[in-house]
């Protein structure tokens, strides 16, 4: 009878390297969420702003105002300020060394055969390129990044 009312030993059910085998786990599991959870948002938030800068140019192309107005409109921003320079391509060739992989070419083709172009930088990654006709009509437009970020956006229209 006196088994019956003894106090057995205890016995740890988890080691304490086992323990901390799975706190590890965990730690890395959640890490990783984590991580993965800041990319998307940021991806997200590159995206939503590519889209944003991207809608209010179009909505001004839908208008087709004068580069001169157009310049004015977005001078008017905070953040926006116009690029001058007495030759708009080597200067976007300038802004572009290094980005757009093989669609370079193409913008700086597009903008030599423009009768206008004008630069605006936005914030401080991205680069507004306004194409115009001869009568200086806005025609067209590119949204290039030029700093570092997390997408590679290149929007054309």
């Amino acid at each position: 009878m006196g088994d019956l009312f003894a106090e057995a030993a205890p016995t740890p059910d988890d080691p304490p390297r086992r323990r901390l085998a799975r706190l590890g786990l965990a730690a890395l599991v959640t890490a990783t969420l984590l991580g993965l959870a800041l990319l998307l948002g940021d991806w997200a938030y590159g995206q939503r702003r590519l889209s944003m800068h991207e809608g209010r140019l179009q909505r001004a192309l839908d208008q087709q105002p004068t580069l001169a107005a157009l310049a004015a409109g977005l001078g008017a921003e905070a953040g926006v300020v116009e690029l001058s320079a007495s030759d708009p391509v080597a200067r976007l060739a300038e802004l572009t060394e290094g980005r757009l992989a093989g669609q370079r070419e193409v913008l700086l083709a597009r903008a030599r055969e423009a009768a206008a172009l004008r630069l605006f930088r936005v914030e401080a990654d991205l680069l507004y390129v306004a194409f115009g006709d001869a009568a200086g009509r806005f025609t067209g437009f590119a949204i290039v990044e030029i700093e570092a970020s997390a997408g590679g956006g290149d929007q054309k229209r």
